[in-house]
């Protein structure tokens, strides 16, 4: 009993970096969730953790269109900020409202001024890169003259 209690000691302990490693490893997983409001111009918040190296608010045409104008999707970026820092950008983060700069970020989109206005009638997406952040990209339409997310 000693034996094998001293093996399983041992085995186990062998073990432990590789156990340590998966959990640091996927435990510290950067992971922003984006929320939105209900208002005209709408405000963002990021929850969880990490640093959102953008925010860009695209325009994806009509509700009732197909949806596929990933040709145009450079043309249909109303705006975009970046942070001048990661201390800016680090989560948790916001409000950041819709063409308001938030201090420590910069506007890139437009090259000046602020974006056009959000209309009623199209679909939009807002958020930091989808790829890096699934559940820090939203999409939204204005209806009624608040944001509803799609």
């Amino acid at each position: 009993m000693l034996i094998e209690s001293s093996f399983l000691w041992k085995l186990a302990f062998k073990r432990l970096p590789y156990i340590l490693l998966v959990i640091v490893l996927f435990g510290c997983e950067p992971h922003g969730v984006i929320s939105v409001d209900e208002k005209v111009p709408p405000s963002f918040n990021f929850t969880g953790s990490g640093t959102v190296p953008f925010f860009v608010v695209v325009d994806l045409g009509d509700e009732g269109g197909d949806g596929d104008n990933s040709e145009k999707l450079n043309e249909a970026v109303l705006w975009k900020i970046t942070p001048n820092s990661t201390k800016a950008g680090t989560i948790p983060l916001g409000p950041i409202t819709y063409g308001i700069v938030p201090t420590g970020w910069s506007q890139t989109v437009p090259d000046r001024g602020s974006p056009p206005p959000l209309v009623e009638g199209r679909v939009y997406h807002a958020g930091g890169p989808g790829i890096e952040m699934p559940e820090g990209v939203v999409k939204f339409r204005i209806a009624s003259g608040k944001v509803v997310r799609n």
